[in-house]
């Protein structure tokens, strides 16, 4: 079984935020990167508002302080003012993400990339299950992305999970979010999508949809 995984924050800047439509595939570890990205991790097709003002840490660029990583308290405290510091640009970078699927050319780009993911699937024989994630606390926002990606490979005969149609119903978002500062999938939320993934494996890929 290979698993790809391509979010709004993953799969927009291969190239609907300008990276020339091109991905490669990174050999050992199934992921894909994008290609012609800019050094200062802005893309140059986002518009000066978007793109105005400090880049936002992640992970990986920002680790966190020493002290953070040895306490508990101090990472609860960590975390609360990095997502109130970095508020203004993480606001600037999701309307950014969102206002590339409203630009044609754009989204002509990202469709051959979706189109390249998977010929290379069946080109290997891979039964493909795309799940499409929303911006959970943003879902009617991010309504027209997720419909615009869930049609694409509805439109290819996919099997698709379009969660922004199947949120589980009666729960509210905080149970759907990793936490308060962090609106990552919880482990809850994980195991929802788990039982539907699994729900589509178990029918014959020829089945009706």
């Amino acid at each position: 079984t290979e698993i790809y995984t391509l979010s709004l924050h993953d799969a927009l800047p291969i190239s609907g935020l300008g990276h020339k439509g091109r991905v490669e595939h990174a050999q050992g570890n199934g992921r894909f990167r994008p290609i012609g990205s800019r050094e200062d991790g802005h893309s140059s097709v986002l518009p000066e508002r978007h793109r105005a003002g400090r880049k936002c840490p992640t992970a990986g660029d920002h680790p966190t302080p020493y002290w953070s990583q040895r306490s508990y308290v101090g990472d609860f405290i960590y975390w609360r003012w990095y997502a109130w510091e970095w508020k203004e640009e993480w606001n600037r970078y999701t309307d950014g993400l969102l206002a590339a699927y409203e630009s044609n050319e754009s989204w002509k780009n990202h469709e051959d990339d979706l189109a390249m993911f998977l010929g290379r699937c069946r080109r290997r024989n891979i039964r493909l299950v795309v799940v499409v994630f929303p911006m959970l606390r943003l879902q009617d926002r991010s309504r027209d992305a997720t419909t615009k990606v869930a049609q694409f490979f509805e439109s290819k005969g996919v099997d698709v999970i379009n969660l922004a149609d199947r949120l589980p119903k009666g729960v509210p978002v905080s149970e759907l979010v990793a936490n308060s500062t962090d609106d990552h999938p919880s482990a809850k939320f994980h195991e929802y999508v788990a039982e539907l993934i699994s729900g589509t494996l178990r029918r014959p890929a020829d089945a009706p949809k």
